[in-house]
């Protein structure tokens, strides 16, 4: 696995909003040795004090690439009504509690999928995209504030997952990509990944945003566009 060093040494506080593309990291805060994974998928909102220092290790299959959308917290309040109250949901929501910092996953949403897509394949020519990216980038730190905001207020109980759970969980979403023709059952998955059905369940939607079978429909109408954007099949085949 390649492995590098963050040193943060920020002149602000940093608030960031980020969709995951491709790749897993597995992030580890020096401070506290809080860990973190992050993988293709993953959406979410954090929240860095200036001079935080973690270490990045990226696994070995494919590169980590990440979409990220930084800025001084105060920005977010000056650019949304709703700014100050999404803030105060990401610290009602963070992963860890009595940390100085803040980190929550957000439902992936299909319009931020959307908005993640034409920036990477903008309909634009190259004199029109800096404009054409600025409002994009607008549109992703809306829609992820808007998620913030209609969070309860009040904090859920989740199943509070450690980083061998997580990285259990990886390989589960791995079996069920490598058999959309064939789906495993829960049992043969939660068997072969060494988790209880219920615990995999409910770290599952925690930590994708999605329930297995959701998941799981979602990879397969993916699949059935890429097969018919290529020609390689038919409606009626896909």
């Amino acid at each position: 696995m390649n492995q590098s060093f963050l040193d943060r040494h920020h002149s602000h506080d940093l608030l960031g909003f980020f969709v995951c593309l491709s790749g897993e990291d597995r992030l580890t805060l020096q401070d506290t040795r809080d860990v973190i994974y992050l993988g293709k998928g993953i959406c979410g909102a954090y929240y860095e004090p200036k001079g935080l220092l973690n270490t990045a290790v990226y696994g070995p299959d494919e590169p980590f690439r990440v979409l990220s959308i930084t800025m001084p917290p105060e920005t977010l309040e000056n650019l949304f009504s709703n700014g100050s109250e999404a803030l105060s949901r990401l610290f009602q929501k963070k992963k860890f509690p009595n940390r100085p910092y803040a980190f929550c996953l957000l439902p992936v949403q299909s319009l931020i999928s959307t908005a993640v897509s034409q920036i990477l394949t903008p309909p634009v020519g190259q004199e029109f995209f800096p404009a054409y990216l600025e409002g994009k980038t607008l549109e992703i730190i809306s829609l992820m504030t808007q998620s913030l905001c209609a969070w309860n207020s009040t904090p859920e109980r989740s199943p509070s997952l450690n980083a061998k759970e997580t990285a259990k969980l990886f390989h589960a979403r791995v079996l069920l990509e490598q058999n959309l023709e064939i789906p495993l059952s829960p049992i043969d998955i939660a068997g072969q990944c060494g988790l209880g059905v219920d615990r995999m369940n409910r770290g599952f939607k925690e930590l994708f945003g999605k329930t297995i079978s959701q998941y799981l429909r979602d990879c397969r109408m993916e699949k059935a566009r890429s097969l018919l954007a290529s020609g390689d099949c038919n409606v009626t085949d896909a």
